[in-house]
């Protein structure tokens, strides 16, 4: 009997904590019946598991009488203890670009800032992210908008919680040639793809649909190299990578089509109606911030975090 109690205690502290960590300071709480109500316990259980997170400096309630009740107080760090989830796990790119860095640095500022226990990992390939977060393993991936959109038209359970804005991914996606070839689109030429990253895939496709090329599948790592070795004579890849490394011997044609910026643009992924999440999210990450961080991260002001 003892045992089902603290049991019970201690899936509504959880509950609890989930609930208040997605809240504000001032933020004003439901009342003992309507909280009675949508965790089905009695009004005893609701108030010692408050009382519990009170005690425990997670919380600091302050009741105005016939107003209500609302959080005076609210510390992030020791409520993620009680929390479902002790941390926040976060899942990107290998930042191998300024551009990543600068996004990186920004999500470890903000969550921080929230005083919230966050880890963030790195994998390659939107397809493998997205199957990541569905295992549970993480909260969120980030990935281009096209691949999140492309994703979710094709039945994937997961939604975009939060656009980070433009050129927030990459800077942009340019054609590369050799420095002595034609640097332009015409039937004949020798295209590298990569089948395994999606923006990759779908870029090739989308600016060579009207022409009579022959795609060479071959690693994406691997594209700079096959251009100088006359492998291939051309493939789309990343700015970023290009111009920060300083490469010579390449000519880079920019892309033209409509949404063409949904592939620079960085968004976060979550699993279909995670409320719990959205809600930590849209607390934790305001999009004026991630951008400040980014800059000074971009200009040298601060260094970046990853």
């Amino acid at each position: 009997m003892n045992q089902q109690f603290y049991q019970k205690k201690g899936l509504i502290v959880s509950q609890f904590a989930n609930w208040l960590i997605t809240m504000k300071k001032n933020d004003k709480l439901p009342t003992f019946s309507e909280m009675q109500e949508q965790l089905g316990v009695s009004r005893g259980t609701v108030q010692n598991a408050l009382k519990f997170l009170i005690d425990a400096k997670a919380v600091d309630i302050r009741t105005r009488g016939k107003m209500g009740s609302y959080i005076n107080d609210i510390n992030p760090l020791i409520l993620q203890q009680f929390c479902s989830r002790a941390q926040i796990n976060g899942l990107m790119p290998l930042p191998y670009s300024r551009t990543l860095e600068c996004l990186a640095t920004a999500l470890y500022k903000c969550f921080s800032n929230q005083q919230l226990k966050f880890v963030l990992s790195y994998a390659g390939g939107s397809s493998n992210r997205y199957s990541m977060l569905l295992s549970d393993a993480f909260d969120f991936a980030i990935s281009s908008k096209a691949a999140a959109i492309k994703t979710i038209e094709d039945g994937y359970p997961i939604e975009i919680a939060m656009d980070l804005g433009r050129r927030s991914y990459l800077s942009k996606h340019v054609l590369v040639f050799g420095q002595r070839m034609d640097a332009r689109l015409r039937d004949g030429l020798r295209i590298g793809i990569d089948n395994e990253s999606f923006d990759q895939r779908q870029l090739t496709y989308k600016v060579l649909q009207s022409y009579n090329v022959e795609l060479v599948e071959i690693k994406r790592q691997r594209f700079l190299g096959a251009i100088k070795d006359g492998y291939i004579d051309a493939s789309i890849w990343n700015y970023d990578e290009i111009f920060e490394k300083e490469y010579e011997g390449f000519q880079c044609i920019d892309l033209e089509f409509e949404n063409i910026e949904d592939f620079s643009n960085a968004v976060i992924v979550i699993k279909q109606k995670d409320a719990f999440i959205k809600k930590v999210l849209e607390n934790s990450l305001h999009l004026e911030q991630v951008k400040l961080v980014r800059d000074m991260v971009m200009n040298n002001v601060i260094p970046p975090i990853y």
